[in-house]
């Protein structure tokens, strides 16, 4: 063998094995008896591209909560792949502030956390994690399968916040039953940004943004795909989602039972946004917006959607000073003490409507702003006809009017196709039986 093959071989052995050290994986345990006795020592002892396990169990107390997570490129999961038994419980109280992670890594790979339930957390700024920076470049931090319940935040992001232009990549995580002043569940601010996907948000509470905050600090963004807001509450505006400052991309969402006590039962815009196939079901506002408060000029699509049943507000869509949405393929209908869309009375927009089915709003159906639209572009009134609006299955029956066999722009209308015969649905969708479900 030649000094070159052999110095090739030597060099490939040596990277092989600095690559193996580096992955090294630690088991943590609640007893403390695992490969170090903490979370904290065992992140302060790992390499980069480590993995700690955690075992099953509740990891409390100190060095099992305000863990910080700094220039560590680990993946921190649980042994059994169920976050419901592997359990960081940070034990905070409004007399002893703790968090769950504080995490500042930069570089790839990112930070991972997964498999794990985070709750109890409380503190003046954020309940349960921190993604911010600790050099001048952003963080990316990656979160799968994670449980965020009954953390709490004086200020911003109950369970989550995420700031200075870092970003926070989410997959099928769970919010549940979290509150803070702004963002129940997560919060946005100074430039950053969330890509959340299948994830759901229950039950958390806010004054701005039930569930979600886009803080006026900065332009923050977002996009939700396959992602469900079910009853999530502000005491001001945005009932699941608040954008004060840029705007969230929503993709086959659902809004269910979301409520404001001011604006925008379901999401309350001040900049830009889009929804695309999105559900929006018996969300409500006492004043302004029972679904959407849109209260900037600014560019909003809505393509594809379905409201049903969503109440009070004046409207179901409330348009601001020359706001002029843009609907396509929507359907609006059955709405209690509310039209369908609404504009400024002073400064009024000029909504588009394309291909779109408005019908049986308690207080008017093509009226007000968008009076006339009604018999022009594809748009229409008539019965959707959905297969069991009372268990909020909104596909709807063969000979619906809204898929594209039977109207004339020939196109599907609203968020879901068939998914009954003609004349099986289980409740008649008329306003009646409507109001007696939705009382």
């Amino acid at each position: 063998m030649s000094r070159l093959v052999s110095l090739a071989a030597a060099v490939i052995f040596v990277c092989t094995l600095t690559t193996s050290l580096a992955a090294r994986t630690w088991l943590i345990k609640p007893d403390g008896n695992g490969d170090a006795p903490t979370i904290q020592a065992g992140v302060t002892s790992a390499a980069a591209g480590d993995t700690l396990l955690l075992a099953d169990g509740t990891f409390s107390g100190a060095g099992n909560r305000d863990v910080e997570v700094y220039n560590a490129q680990l993946v921190i999961g649980s042994e059994s792949g169920n976050p419901a038994l592997c359990i960081v419980d940070c034990g905070g109280s409004s007399s002893e502030y703790h968090q769950g992670f504080d995490i500042r890594t930069t570089g790839t790979p990112t930070t991972v956390l997964k498999d794990i339930t985070v709750r109890n957390g409380y503190s003046s700024a954020v309940g349960a994690i921190y993604v911010g920076r600790n050099t001048a470049d952003p963080v990316t931090a990656t979160f799968v399968d994670c449980i965020f319940t009954g953390n709490t935040s004086v200020w911003a992001g109950g369970a989550m916040a995420v700031i200075d232009g870092c970003t926070a990549d989410l997959t099928g995580c769970q919010f549940i039953n979290n509150s803070a002043t702004s963002g129940g569940a997560l919060c946005l601010y100074q430039g950053s940004s969330a890509t959340a996907t299948g994830c759901g948000f229950e039950g958390n509470q806010a004054q701005y943004g039930g569930a979600v905050d886009f803080s006026y600090t900065g332009t923050a963004s977002g996009s939700f795909t396959t992602c469900a807001f079910v009853g999530n509450g502000a005491t001001k505006h945005g009932g699941a989602i608040y954008a004060e400052a840029g705007g969230p991309v929503l993709s086959v969402c659902t809004f269910i039972e979301n409520s404001a006590d001011w604006s925008g039962g379901a999401v309350y815009l001040n900049g830009g946004a889009s929804m695309t196939h999105c559900l929006s079901i018996r969300n409500r506002a006492s004043l302004v917006g029972s679904s959407l408060c849109c209260a900037a000029a600014q560019p909003i699509q809505i393509t594809g959607c379905t409201f049903v049943a969503d109440s009070l507000g004046g409207a179901v869509i409330q348009c601001g000073p020359n706001v002029s949405p843009v609907l396509d393929k929507t359907i609006i209908g059955f709405a209690k003490s509310a039209s369908a869309l609404a504009c400024d009375i002073g400064a009024p927009g000029t909504p588009t409507l394309t291909c779109c089915d408005i019908y049986g709003n308690d207080f008017g159906d093509w009226t007000g702003c968008i009076a006339g639209q009604a018999g022009t572009n594809g748009n229409f009134s008539a019965d959707p006809k959905f297969c069991d609006i009372k268990t909020a299955n909104l596909t709807v029956e063969t000979c619906s009017p809204c898929l594209a066999a039977n109207n004339s722009c020939n196109q599907d209308v609203g968020a879901l196709g068939s998914g009954c015969l003609c004349g099986q649905a289980v409740e008649p969708t008329t306003w009646g039986a409507i109001k007696a479900i939705y009382k």
